[in-house]
């Protein structure tokens, strides 16, 4: 007799477990939409977050690029002034150099090389955000 109770409530017992987990799967399948677009919503604001932060970097790395250009361009120019002494080399090469001076400056070649020298420092900068441009990643030429 005590064995039939038991065998009752065990059946009583499964049948409300089966219950309770059909009523939770059912609530389940009811909110996973809701659940889902949360999730949808956090990583949309998880990931908007990152592209500004990489926005962020890429304006800062741009910023600091163009003050390093502007800081060469302009010691370059500063560079440019003639101060009349001659240019501090070897002592074999300094009595070639005094013979050359006075021909060269009646000339004005020295504007010259001042010019080519700023065009030589100008496609420098240029060639160096050319290539810096043409990185994809950090990578190279793939």
């Amino acid at each position: 007799m005590f064995r039939a109770i038991a065998d009752g409530f065990g059946y009583l017992f499964r049948l409300l477990g089966d219950l309770g987990g059909w009523i939770l799967d059912g609530i389940w399948m009811l909110f996973k939409p809701l659940f889902d677009l949360i999730g949808a919503i956090f990583y949309f604001l998880y990931m908007l977050g990152v592209v500004l932060v990489k926005i962020l970097e890429v304006v800062l790395n741009v910023g600091k690029l163009l003050v390093g250009v502007l800081t060469g361009l302009f010691k370059t120019v500063v560079g440019l002034s003639y101060t009349g002494t001659p240019a501090a080399l070897p002592g074999s090469y300094n009595s070639a150099l005094s013979k050359i001076m006075p021909f060269v400056n009646s000339l004005q070649l020295d504007k010259v090389a001042y010019l080519l020298i700023f065009g030589i420092w100008l496609t420098a900068g240029f060639m160096a955000v050319k290539i810096i441009g043409a990185m994809r990643g950090g990578g190279g030429d793939d």
